[in-house]
């Protein structure tokens, strides 16, 4: 398995716990996961580009810069992002 199918896995895996925690009201950890399928997630897309981060914030500022500024996806996912980093 490659390294981008690997984050999708994990991107899903979190967002299916968030989903269940969502659904049995444990907010804070439901954000912490929701930040986490997110990041796999933009981590996936950035390795699509062979771009890499070694921090978190890396991986916000590089996905910012490689997919919202150019339009390819829309600002509401950097915005989303960057509220679940900061209430993680």
């Amino acid at each position: 398995m490659n390294r981008i199918t690997s984050l999708l896995n994990l991107a899903k895996e979190e967002l299916k716990t968030a989903q269940l925690l969502l659904d049995n009201p444990r907010d804070r950890a439901c954000i912490s996961r929701s930040y986490y399928a997110i990041y796999y997630a933009a981590e996936a897309l950035l390795e699509s580009k062979n771009i890499n981060s070694r921090t978190h914030k890396g991986i916000i500022k590089l996905f910012g810069e490689h997919f919202i500024k150019t339009g390819e996806l829309p600002t509401e996912l950097a915005k989303a992002f960057s509220d679940t980093y900061e209430l993680r």
